[in-house]
């Protein structure tokens, strides 16, 4: 419980240091002449992101184990907090993630687990943009257009290429065997990690429809939330953004 307060209190400290790099008197400015009750629900729409998020990890997580929501809520938690500080949204908390989990479920599986919300989470972000640009190219700025075409062909092959990668248990014993090969002081890798296992638990949970169905609902339903949010913000500042603009943003 205190190293759960610490690390609250880090993560305080970190985000005022991160506003203050804005200038944290011009945003209490801001905060001050906006309208509060719009501020309020610009929070409310945060938190509903959060619990999105345990949601969706609690719901690939029944493949294996009925996790409880507050661990899922923790574990989520833990992991977005850490892929917000890395210079990739998104990614960078996976690791400790998998190591959270790892306890309940063994390292193989908890792995397949946490990239496959993962991916489940990149999976709407790609069908946006690729809808964004078909229906809003006029839009676009050609500085803003060609980095989201390339983001899209990018994590199209992406995707693409680490499912080819998860379900082939050769594959992955080959990587393994490569990396551990060159890492030597990580020989203990082998026993720990099973590629296929990770393979087998990969492809159980990707050929549960009814669990994919479920967490992809989730990830549109958290595009939403973060969509609706940037609207009542900017709304909050006085500034009305039309649908077009904030799906483009």
């Amino acid at each position: 419980m205190r190293k759960r307060v610490l690390v609250f209190m880090f993560s305080i400290l970190l985000a005022l240091v991160t506003i203050s790099l804005f200038g944290i008197g011009d945003v209490v400015q801001v905060m001050a002449t906006s309208n509060i009750v719009l501020l309020l629900a610009a929070v409310a729409c945060q938190l509903a992101i959060i619990f999105l998020y345990a949601a969706r990890f609690k719901v690939v997580s029944s493949k294996y184990k009925a996790l409880p929501f507050r661990d899922a809520l923790y574990i989520s938690t833990v992991g977005n907090f850490i892929n917000s500080i890395t210079p990739i949204a998104r990614i960078g908390g996976q690791p400790l993630m998998i190591y959270l989990n790892k306890g309940k479920i063994g390292n193989a599986k908890s792995s397949a687990i946490v990239l496959m919300d993962t991916m489940i989470d990149f999976i709407p972000s790609t069908v946006m943009v690729i809808v964004i640009l078909l229906l809003f190219h006029s839009m676009i700025p050609y500085q803003l257009l060609l980095p989201l075409i390339a983001f899209a062909v990018i994590t199209g092959f992406l995707l693409v290429g680490f499912m080819k990668l998860f379900l082939s248990k050769d594959v992955l014993a080959r990587l393994l065997d490569w990396f551990i090969e060159r890492m030597r002081r990580f020989r203990k890798l082998d026993r720990i990690f099973h590629a296929h296992i990770f393979e087998k638990s990969f492809r159980l949970i990707l050929e549960d429809k009814r669990l994919m169905s479920k967490g992809a609902g989730i990830s549109f339903l958290i595009r939403f939330f973060e969509l609706l949010r940037i609207w009542i913000i900017f709304s909050a500042i006085g500034i009305v953004l039309s649908p077009a603009t904030v799906l483009i943003i």
